[in-house]
């Protein structure tokens, strides 16, 4: 099969014949699909299923973090109907209509909160890169004043990181090497924002990750005020409450810890059936007159 676009919208081919086609006006947040059909000779094979797909994939229909609005002409009998129904189209105003909000990620919660408490952040810290979605929002966020650090132990992930911020031209300073050795490269008491997000490197050797005592900070030199450990009280509470906010997302972005539930759980005094849904940690120091929702990491 070959999708082709046309003066209109698309065009289904099999190998040279037309199959199928598909009227579409782009519209701002989805499309305006006029008309969709298959040959009957076709129908019933999966063609115009797979015809749909492509036409809300190529306008965001799939996009979990976007709002998306697509219409279509009401169906002409039941079994269209159903067809429609199928991916999501249903009544609405003389026609049919699907409506799609965009999910509510524990990556999205986090930068969102991040973004309306800390919005004139000068230092942050992208604890495990990953792909470097984080180290973008960070680079962004801090804006061309702002200083960004990134961290990976892998060299893939490093790569892809300084790819995805030149092509969004965005800077940052990259380091191959442990969050563990952070107090190597920051002052304690200067950073406004740390981020970490265990898991693996999607696409990469899931053999290769930071055992799990590396996420526990260094004790910083005598004079300074020492920053919490994983088992202290409020830390805990900080866990507890990253849990309760994850909703069960499960972690996939970065090269970070991967030890078993339970050694973690026990280590962080948390229950494993919360610890396993923390796929995102955030540890904030306001520099404002913010009160500390926890003792700050650096």
């Amino acid at each position: 099969m070959k999708l082709s676009v046309t003066a209109g919208g698309f065009a289904l081919y099999k190998e040279s014949d037309v199959i199928g086609q598909c009227s579409v006006t782009p519209a701002p947040k989805g499309a305006d699909i006029t008309s969709l059909s298959v040959l009957p000779q076709w129908r019933r094979k999966g063609y115009g299923s797979y015809l749909l797909k492509e036409i809300l994939r190529r306008f965001g229909g799939y996009d979990r973090e976007a709002a998306t609005v697509f219409t279509a002409p009401m169906p002409a009998d039941e079994g269209e109907g159903l067809f429609w129904k199928k991916f999501g189209f249903v009544p609405e105003g003389g026609q049919l209509c699907r409506r799609r909000t965009p999910d509510l990620t524990a990556v999205r919660l986090v930068q969102d909160y991040l973004a309306a408490h800390l919005p004139h952040a000068a230092l942050c810290i992208d604890a495990t890169c990953g792909n470097g979605g984080d180290t973008a929002f960070l680079c962004r966020l801090v804006g061309p004043e702002g200083r960004v650090l990134g961290f990976d132990i892998q060299p893939e992930a490093i790569a892809s990181t300084r790819a995805r911020l030149e092509t969004q031209g965005l800077a940052a300073e990259l380091f191959c090497d442990s969050h563990a050795n952070l107090l190597h490269h920051v002052r304690p008491g200067t950073a406004d924002i740390v981020m970490f997000n265990f898991g693996w490197l999607p696409g990469a050797d899931h053999g290769v990750f930071s055992p799990a005592d590396s996420r526990k900070i260094p004790v910083p030199p005598p004079g300074s005020s020492p920053p919490p450990t994983a088992a202290s009280p409020r830390w805990k509470r900080l866990l507890r409450l990253c849990a309760r906010a994850a909703c069960s997302v499960p972690s996939s972005t970065a090269a970070g810890s991967s030890a078993p539930a339970k050694n973690r759980a026990s280590s962080a005094g948390c229950a494993p059936s919360l610890w396993k849904n923390i796929p995102y940690w955030c540890a904030i120091s306001p520099t404002g007159p913010i009160q500390r929702p926890c003792p700050a990491l650096f």
